[in-house]
């Protein structure tokens, strides 16, 4: 009795996920995709979880983010500028050749 679903909403790429190869190709719009998910015992299910609400107390402390900003500024400071840092090696040779490079007058 299970229908499995595994079509895309776009009308472009949905035909090529269709794997019902005994049944011709057809559109499922979106609010019909939405309606047959609800009624599918994947979708009950998911909307039972999601119903409950969520316990902060039930989870791991450290699990939690308990400021606005998770990481200190000056170690996303330090984070970008290594970033940066790395790139401008890779392309150190663009760097060299664009300041030793005389202009065409």
């Amino acid at each position: 009795m299970g229908v499995v679903f595994e079509q895309v909403t776009s009308k472009k790429d949905q035909e090529q996920y269709w794997i019902q190869n005994e049944k011709p190709y057809h559109y499922v719009s979106v609010p019909d995709f939405v309606s047959k998910f609800k009624k599918f015992h994947m979708g009950k299910s998911l909307k039972k979880q999601l119903s409950v609400p969520f316990h902060k107390r039930k989870i791991h402390k450290s699990a939690l983010v308990f400021s606005e900003q998770s990481v200190p500024t000056l170690e996303l400071l330090k984070t970008s500028w290594s970033k940066e840092w790395l790139l401008m090696k890779r392309n150190s040779f663009i760097y060299v050749f664009k300041t030793v490079q005389v202009p065409n007058s």
